[in-house]
Parts: structure tokens; C-alpha cells; sequence
């Protein structure tokens, strides 16, 4: 397979099981490749639209194509992402409906602003010594809720998606749905030897640091010095998937 079809192939793969809402997957996927990249600020995604639209199905779509040892689904709390063992560099957290406490965003936007090193928790432990626990770097947020009840400045660190609920979009679900129900398939649609295809491009893109020179960094537009930022994070993005049709120059860093 020529690298240059690569999104192109990992959303053509998620459309057999979740129809529709292909702008949004590939924001998913373009958030996911800039935690290769050594310069980026890193994309949060957050997703929004009504109960029993597809957010949550989306977001495991797009993560099951992205493959498992990438990701991790909780709901966690306050401080958690500082003690858990099976959280590691570079995934993606992905909490469902999840309504933030003003701690766990603090968290959130503290592990954003330093996407590009972990952060670190100070507090004491039972016999009053001095502990530190470290959250790792390069962390992926993605959220999902009803209504958008995060504050505006965690939002700005976001890339805000919304669920297609249109009459066309319902009737390409329904459309899959049949489609399931007559091949005798459950969740996934998919054919395992794809999904091995999207596993594998995925494992190859994250098996490599990139640092992406912008020639054109003076058209690239942005509302605002954050909104730049993005900007720019998403075309690193975009160029990480596309690294095989991309003049590249090796080094060890």
C-alpha cells in the first residue's frame, strides 16, 4: 500500500462500522498522529451532540482502528491518571459522558499545556513523607457528552466536534445496522485482515519521532495565538500520516 493513501484507508476501514461522521474520524486520527511529533502542542478532542446519536460508538471505532496499547476507555477520577499503572506515554484517554470536576479539568489543562512532558503530583502519604507521582506525557484527551459543559478554557485546547443528527446520517446508520444484521455481524463490520492493515500502519507511524518543517507556515490560519497553534498541529498531523509521500531527512535524536 503507497503511504499517501493512508487516511484515506483507515477512514474508508472505520466506515464499515460506523457510517457516516468521516470529518470527525479524521480529526480523531490527525490528534492521534501529532503525539508523534516532537514539536506539537498536542490536539484534546471533544465531542458533543444528543443521547443515542453515535458519539460513543464514533470514538470506539476510530480507536479500534487505531488498536489497542494506543488507547485506554475510563472514567476516572480526580487525581487517578497520577497513580494508574496502565496508563503510558503518548495514549489516548478517552472518557465517555464524563462530567469534569473542577479538579480533573485543572488536571486536564495542566497535562495539556505541558503535553510534551509528564507532570508531576506532590502530596504526602500516610506517614506524612513526601511522595511524587507522575502522569505521563503526550497524553490524548478525547471526551464525549451531551452539552458542552467544560469551560472555555479547557475548550480552546480542544478541537469541538459534533455528531452528525441528520435525517441522511440516521438513515446511513440504519443502512449499516441491515447491513450487520444480514452478514451475521456483531459490532464490527470490518474484515479482520483490514483491521490488521490499520493496526499496522498505526504501529509503524508510532514506531517513529517526527519533527515536520511547515514551508507554507504564513498561510496556515488560526483565530488567536491557541487557535494558531492547532493550526499548525493539524497539518503535522495530516504530514505524520502522509510521512511516506513526504520529503524525509533521518536522524537519531
Amino acid at each position: 500500500m503507497m503511504v499517501h493513501e493512508n487516511l484515506d484507508f483507515l477512514l474508508d476501514c472505520a466506515a464499515y462500522d460506523h457510517a457516516g461522521d468521516r470529518k470527525a474520524l479524521e480529526n480523531i486520527f490527525i490528534a492521534a498522529a501529532t503525539q508523534r511529533d516532537i514539536h506539537t502542542q498536542g490536539i484534546q478532542v471533544s465531542l458533543s451532540g444528543k443521547f443515542g446519536n453515535g458519539k460513543t460508538d464514533l470514538i470506539r471505532t476510530a480507536l479500534n482502528i487505531i488498536g489497542e496499547g494506543h488507547y485506554i476507555e475510563a472514567n476516572m477520577s480526580d487525581k487517578n491518571i497520577f497513580y494508574a499503572s496502565d496508563i503510558h506515554d503518548a495514549q489516548i484517554v478517552f472518557c465517555d459522558d464524563k462530567e469534569l470536576s473542577r479538579d480533573l479539568e485543572g488536571t486536564v489543562k495542566r497535562a495539556a499545556s505541558n503535553f510534551q512532558m509528564p507532570c508531576v503530583h506532590r502530596t504526602i502519604d500516610s506517614n506524612l513523607r513526601p511522595v511524587a507521582y507522575i502522569m505521563p506525557s503526550r497524553l490524548i484527551w478525547v471526551f464525549t457528552s451531551v452539552s458542552e459543559t467544560k469551560s472555555d478554557e479547557l475548550l480552546s485546547r480542544c478541537i469541538q466536534l459534533i455528531i452528525d443528527e441528520s435525517d441522511t446520517q440516521t438513515d446511513r446508520v440504519s443502512s449499516l445496522i441491515r447491513k450487520k444484521a444480514m452478514m451475521h455481524k456483531g459490532e464490527h463490520y470490518l474484515s479482520n485482515r483490514d483491521l490488521r492493515k490499520c493496526h499496522n500502519i498505526w504501529d509503524d507511524i508510532r514506531s517513529k519521532w517526527y519533527i515536520v518543517n511547515i514551508p507554507d507556515a504564513e498561510k496556515v490560519s488560526g483565530n488567536g495565538r491557541r487557535a494558531l497553534k492547532m493550526s499548525m498541529d493539524r497539518v503535522r498531523g495530516y504530514a505524520i500520516l502522509d510521512y511516506g509521500n513526504r520529503d524525509m531527512v533521518i536522524e537519531s535524536l
